[in-house]
């Protein structure tokens, strides 16, 4: 490894180590170091409510800014509006909207908190309007977000969207073991997202360490006028990467080790799938 490797890698990874008997690095930091970026305005969520009506082709007349300031001023902060009509960043909005072929909704759910990532997505842009992802949720660092009722918004290529997705959930490289037991009581999951859950007495090392880590359930759902995307729903467990979680008949779950770049290949697959229209070909 050179000098510019040890950004990212600042150790071995004792677990994967320990599973394949050689040296591998804690791919731990990697996620870290490419977080989710809040690079749009932060309003309150009325705000977005009027901004969303005026996008419709709203226009609140004297009486209605009157009892609409606060919101009014955001949006005018945010230099999405100007008086009582749309700016120029408020107009590419209602282009981006106009031109929508798909919407999308990711959900997040970390101790019990659900975060959401909404997005309209036409086949040059994407609307998107988020609170915080996996690595900003509950983190006290995290300054950017002015209250927990604003909502982050912005325009970007929709090129970047399978990207930016990945990224809000906490997807990195991660080295990928089975957890053992392999069936889990689902009590037992959602008492860990509650925060309150002791790890299996019967747990492996790897299900050990995993525990340990900071998890985000996730599911991405998608709509267009040829239908509805069956939900994709992983967990994120950090350092110990992606699960796909499988429901069994005894009231248990498996959680199942998935490459980080195969779920990166099935949220691309899946936008383009709705917003060209066309059946998912990742299953």
């Amino acid at each position: 490894m050179t000098g510019k490797d040890t950004i990212y890698f600042s150790g071995t990874d004792p677990v994967a180590q320990a599973a394949l008997r050689a040296p591998l690095p804690d791919l731990g930091e990697i996620g870290t170091q490419q977080p989710f970026s809040y690079d749009g305005a932060w309003v309150h969520s009325g705000a977005v409510e009027l901004l969303m009506k005026m996008v419709g082709g709203y226009r609140p007349g004297r009486l209605q800014q009157r009892l609409q300031r606060s919101q009014l001023e955001e949006l005018r902060e945010a230099e999405l509006v100007s008086g009582n009509e749309l700016t120029s960043g408020g107009q590419l909005l209602v282009a981006v909207m106009n031109e929508a072929e798909a919407s999308f909704r990711l959900s997040g759910l970390i101790e019990n908190h659900e975060y959401l990532f909404q997005c309209w997505a036409s086949e040059q842009m994407a609307l998107i309007i988020t609170q915080p992802g996996y690595h900003a949720a509950g983190n006290p660092e995290f300054v950017e977000q002015p209250t927990p009722a604003h909502v982050n918004i912005r325009v970007v290529p929709l090129l970047d969207l399978s990207t930016l997705m990945a990224k809000w959930v906490g997807l990195a490289p991660a080295w990928n073991f089975d957890l053992l037991p392999v069936e889990i009581p689902m009590t037992a999951i959602e008492d860990q997202m509650n925060g309150s859950s002791a790890v299996p007495d019967d747990a492996n090392d790897v299900l050990q360490d995993a525990w340990r880590e900071k998890w985000m359930l996730w599911s991405l759902e998608g709509s267009c006028p040829a239908g509805d995307l069956d939900p994709l729903t992983y967990l994120t467990a950090g350092r110990r990467g992606q699960h796909r979680l499988a429901q069994q008949e005894s009231e248990s779950v498996m959680l199942i080790p998935t490459g980080s770049t195969y779920v990166f290949d099935q949220i691309e697959d899946r936008l383009q799938a709705m917003v060209f229209q066309r059946d998912p070909v990742l299953p």
